[in-house]
């Protein structure tokens, strides 16, 4: 199994694929169809460095819990960039409460803003993925929030042949007012997604990000 990942999303969308695993070996999601997804120009989007997590900080992320939840960065007055913030474990067990929600929706309302949100396909019993976004969002106040949460996870791993896993995803990635993107002009705080503002699923409409992978248990791969 290899994902090529923008390692600036990377952070969240793998706390994703390893909490996904625990689910009773299944996501209960039917017919799920990979994307096509079109080449885009190196000149236009280059790899960013970020600093790698001392051990600490990745037994943190690795700690059982029900999903995790990270707000949507936004670059403060005089920052050029703002990274995801640590992931907050989700403790509930009500997959139809999107994290946060009613706390966005304060927020954006008191700005003259509107929240849209999305959970993942209801098909799937026992996880969701999903956010509460801002989209008439301005300024310096907070945009929204990502989440993934999951329900009954599995007490001991499968046992038996390969075991094949398949879902949705969502990601949010970091706010950096230097990272290139087509059709921005920073001249006329023109800035696109991901350079003031991070850019997450929610900016591609009608698009569905899926992943599939196998486990063998009995080898640990």
């Amino acid at each position: 199994m290899h994902f090529k990942l923008n390692p600036c999303a990377l952070a969240f969308t793998s706390l994703f694929l390893v909490a996904c695993s625990g689910g009773k070996g299944s996501f209960d999601l039917e017919d799920v169809q990979p994307n096509k997804t079109t080449g885009v120009s190196k000149e236009e989007y280059q790899d960013v460095e970020t600093d790698k997590k001392v051990k600490e900080q990745l037994g943190e992320l690795m700690e059982p819990a029900l999903g995790y939840v990270v707000k949507v960065p936004v670059s403060q007055s005089g920052a050029r960039r703002t990274e995801i913030s640590n992931p907050e474990a989700i403790t509930d067990e009500d997959l139809n409460k999107i994290p946060n929600h009613e706390t966005i929706k304060s927020v954006a309302y008191q700005n003259y803003g509107w929240v849209v949100d999305k959970t993942a396909d209801k098909t799937m019993k026992y996880v969701r993925s999903g956010y509460a976004i801002d989209v008439d969002h301005y300024g310096t106040r907070d945009k929204g929030y990502v989440f993934y949460k999951g329900i009954t996870p599995s007490k001991e791993l499968p046992q038996g042949p390969v075991l094949t896993y398949q879902g949705e995803w969502d990601f949010t990635s970091d706010a950096n007012l230097d990272a290139k993107r087509p059709n921005s002009n920073p001249e006329f705080n023109g800035y696109g997604p991901g350079q003031r503002i991070a850019t997450t699923s929610a900016n591609a409409k009608g698009r569905t990000y899926t992943s599939e992978f196998e486990v063998d248990f009995s080898t640990k791969n």
